[in-house]
């Protein structure tokens, strides 16, 4: 019986691909995370983008694998500094980042 004999090329494919996968799992965990340091400040809004929206909306198929979503807008609170508004901007291109005045309903 012959084992299977694999080429130098074969192994290099095999890695890239392994890479790849690695790569885009590795920026669902950033998003995630992201997600929920954004949810510790006070008053964040995070709206849910429609899968069906068109491409741009929805993340690549390994990354919906990972579990990622897309979003459509972020809100913080105008406390929040802009280099963390930025860094949301950079993981979230399909979302509308921004800061505002956040109200919280009084209960009565």
């Amino acid at each position: 019986m012959t084992r299977p004999r694999f080429t130098l090329r074969m192994a290099l494919v095999l890695t890239a691909i392994a890479a790849a996968v690695a790569w885009q799992g590795s920026i669902v965990q950033r998003r995630k995370g992201a997600l929920h340091d954004a949810m510790g400040y006070a008053n964040v809004t995070v709206i849910p983008g429609d899968r069906g929206a068109g491409s741009r909306n929805r993340p690549n198929a390994i990354r919906q694998l990972f579990g990622d979503e897309s979003i459509l807008s972020i809100f913080l609170p105008k406390e929040v500094p802009e280099p963390e508004v930025e860094r949301l901007r950079r993981l979230f291109p399909e979302a509308e980042v921004e800061r505002r005045e956040l109200t919280v309903p009084l209960s009565t």
